[in-house]
């Protein structure tokens, strides 16, 4: 009786009951996935004490020269694949998180021909576990080593998520964040943002969100004008490059963004890093 009274306590009265319902669903999506997920045990603390570069998509990179990192360890993420330089930048990892960009849709489509015809054989591709079934029916990235993700639960105050790739790691609301938790169970102890510019809510028209290209595959995935769900977006997303900071307390964040509103990590110009 004491174990329902204490159930009926913690679980049907408890104020976060829908934060453990959350748990709960990560845990049995975990189990359904467990040996997909375990195959991301290869990359834990590979590059131990080193550095690495996380590439956005913000305007500003447009005003870098990427090459000079060739020879560094790098992070790409989502439309990427459209910059002018990508064969000679070579990432080495490849981001995509993005629901809208697994839909069966023409922009979808015509997004991972471009890819597959210029992604590099030895990049590998990080895909959230939701997106294996249309990556496996619509037989994609087949000469690409893909990695998954399980996004599940929420980035919380008290810092209890979880940041092991192995396991559910927090529903992300920007691609950027899956590859700083990627970097840190990679073992790399420094990590440099570019092209986060972050700059969405200074501007007066959210149709579509500046990036360093002008035509994306699917633009549907924008603020659609709204400022009011804009801003609720940003807040969540600086709030959990804090968490994040907090979290990996051990490893050094910087932004080499010029122009960028992120104020989280201390600012370093790219070529004082190189």
């Amino acid at each position: 009786m004491r174990k329902v009274i204490n159930f009926f306590q913690n679980w049907v009265l408890a104020p976060n009951i829908w934060e453990k319902m959350y748990e709960f669903i990560g845990q049995v999506r975990y189990l359904k996935y467990f040996f997909v997920l375990r195959r991301n045990v290869e990359f834990c603390n590979i590059y131990k004490n080193e550095r690495c570069f996380i590439i956005g998509n913000g305007p500003s990179i447009n005003k870098t020269d990427l090459t000079k990192l060739k020879n560094e360890k790098t992070f790409v993420v989502n439309s990427f694949i459209l910059h002018r330089k990508y064969k000679e930048i070579h990432p080495n990892y490849y981001c995509l998180i993005d629901p809208y960009i697994f839909k069966n849709s023409k922009g979808s489509k015509l997004f991972f021909a471009d890819l597959e015809d210029k992604i590099h054989k030895d990049t590998t591709v990080f895909i959230p576990t939701f997106a294996k079934q249309y990556i496996d029916k619509k037989k994609l990235l087949r000469r690409s080593k893909i990695r998954y993700l399980l996004l599940s639960g929420l980035f919380k105050e008290d810092l209890r998520f979880g940041t092991d790739i192995t396991k559910p790691i927090p529903n992300l609301i920007n691609v950027i964040l899956s590859s700083i938790i990627i970097a840190k169970y990679m073992g790399f102890k420094e990590i440099y943002l570019l092209g986060c510019d972050h700059n969405w809510l200074s501007l007066r028209n959210l149709k579509t969100i500046p990036r360093f290209f002008k035509n994306d595959y699917t633009p549907e995935a924008d603020f659609n004008n709204n400022y009011e769900n804009a801003s609720l977006a940003v807040n969540e997303l600086f709030k959990s490059y804090r968490l994040l900071k907090n979290k990996f307390n051990g490893t050094k964040i910087y932004n080499c963004t010029p122009g960028s509103y992120i104020d989280t990590f201390e600012y370093k110009k790219l070529n004082d890093v190189l």
